[in-house]
């Protein structure tokens, strides 16, 4: 059941690749139109618009039946932004797009006022003719001057048939007990159908190499991966994970900007960071390494891949994530390397990086001596337990008021199972630091520095308050970025390890 499973998952997943080019959902296209207007602004904000050679004009010529009169816009692709390329307006449902530069070779959408819309790739021949009907683009596609889209549309409708075929196999199989043997026959069938696809999709390769077309269908296509036949289902499962991480991006031509203007590689790294590497720094810090060199086959494309792992990271959800973003600035934002930046963005970001460094997952965390609301000295290592919490916040954070009462929670239930808190506070008046402390009656180890005589700023990196350091036995930070009830699960991550040990 559970190699079933994966292949109608792969299978899915390749179809949702395809991109809807029918009539959208009313919703879909009023947020495209929504950032038609701003997202050419967003995307210099990305990315300047790459060299290429643009010289000569584009002539795209478009007849709609059922469609009389209105604005129609030509919207572009660059990773998961859109912005408008072009505009016109259509009389008869006739009309024109054209320019004398042509336009960046990618994916196109053209949208009405209706919010209905149809997709383009858009190459170097940019002189062609399109004839559809308004209420089913797909099926009744004309196009002439444009192999590619010839190909692209002839694509579509195999697709569309596909999907049909598949679809009603998966009913007939989930109508079925689990024991029927007619199971044995639906799935055979299902493979015949996915293997004839397979056998489709890489016949455009042999006919049409190089073709734009081509390069877009093969580089979304998820590896063909087999689950693996064995009685220990964890194992098969790792083993499927890693084949299918390994071969993910076989199919892409790193060297082929003009996917950069498709939802393929955007769409391919989501997956890639989101469902195919273990959260952990040594992982993630390896695959965006090997991602990132292998982008520097052409340098826009690098620069998009390095960016995109830059920033996801910078400030990441996942525990530990900012130690993918110092590998980041350290190894690639160079003068020879980060063509996109200059001399003071560089530089700012190789501090910037500098200040996380000290208290990444994995380092020891460094003391702190600062003073209680008495004025005494107290020191986070003057708290003689097992695990350590260090929980640095404000008392204007509206985020802080909100979490300071359930890490208190926490702090009551585990203060006598070897874990100590240290409440540290960033503000500086002192007399409403000490009304928060007795508005919610904190009776842990309450601390503040408000002339960073010990350093703290420098020692434990704070991007958003408040901010959860957790250090075990020997004062290894083995938790941050946590919420409250996150916490309960480090502690016995760390007990269990220790008593392993």
């Amino acid at each position: 059941m559970l190699r079933v499973l994966h292949l109608l998952i792969v299978t899915l997943i390749i179809l949702s690749s395809c991109g809807n080019t029918s009539a959208s959902k009313p919703e879909e296209a009023s947020a495209a139109e929504e950032i038609a207007e701003s997202a050419k602004a967003q995307l210099t904000t990305w990315t300047d618009e790459p060299e290429e050679d643009l010289t000569g004009d584009y002539n795209i010529q478009v007849k709609i039946n059922g469609f009389d009169k209105g604005s129609v816009r030509l919207i572009g692709i660059y990773g998961k932004q859109n912005y408008m390329a072009d505009s016109t307006r259509a009389k008869g449902g006739e009309f024109t797009f054209s320019g004398e530069k042509k336009l960046n070779s990618g994916m196109y959408f053209i949208l009405f006022p209706g919010n209905n819309y149809f997709q383009l790739l858009i190459d170097e021949d940019q002189d062609f003719k399109v004839t559809a009907d308004y209420n089913n683009f797909v099926q009744t596609m004309k196009v002439e001057g444009s192999l590619t889209n010839q190909l692209f549309y002839q694509n579509l409708n195999y697709e569309r048939i596909y999907r049909s075929k598949l679809d009603s196999i998966q009913k007939k199989y989930n109508a079925l007990g689990d024991n029927d043997m007619n199971k044995n026959f639906l799935e055979k069938e299902r493979d015949d159908l996915i293997d004839a696809r397979n056998e489709h999709i890489w016949s455009f390769q042999e006919k049409y190499p190089g073709n734009f077309f081509t390069v877009f269908k093969t580089a979304g296509q998820n590896p063909d991966i087999k689950f693996p036949d064995g009685p220990d289902e964890k194992a098969n499962e790792k083993k499927f994970t890693t084949q299918y991480r390994n071969a993910f991006w076989d199919n892409v031509d790193f060297a082929d900007r003009r996917l950069l203007r498709t939802p393929v590689i955007h769409n391919k790294l989501d997956k890639y960071f989101d469902q195919l590497i273990d959260r952990v720094p040594d992982s993630l810090i390896k695959y965006a390494d090997y991602l990132t060199r292998e982008s520097m086959a052409d340098k826009e494309m690098f620069k998009y891949v390095s960016n995109y792992i830059g920033v996801r990271y910078k400030e990441s959800k996942v525990m530990g994530g900012e130690a993918v973003f110092v590998h980041m600035i350290d190894n690639f934002w160079t003068p020879e390397l980060a063509f996109w930046s200059n001399e003071d963005e560089i530089k700012g970001l190789k501090k910037e990086a500098a200040g996380m460094k000290p208290s990444l997952l994995g380092k020891k965390g460094q003391n702190i001596t600062c003073f209680d609301p008495e004025g005494n000295e107290v020191s986070l290592y003057d708290l003689d337990k097992e695990i350590l919490v260090l929980y640095i916040y404000s008392y204007e954070c509206e985020n802080c008021r909100k979490e300071t009462p359930k890490v208190f929670k926490i702090h009551q239930e585990w203060k006598d199972k070897g874990v100590g808190f240290y409440a540290l506070c960033m503000d500086h008046k002192a007399d409403k630091w000490a009304n928060y402390i007795e508005k919610n009656k904190l009776t842990w180890t309450n601390a503040w520095d408000p002339d960073y005589r010990s350093g703290y700023h420098v020692k434990y990196h704070v991007d958003i308050t408040p901010e959860l350091y957790v250090l075990d036995g020997e004062r290894i930070i083995r938790g941050k970025n946590l919420k409250a009830d996150q916490l309960p699960m480090i502690f016995d991550r760390i007990r269990k390890e220790s008593k392993n040990n």
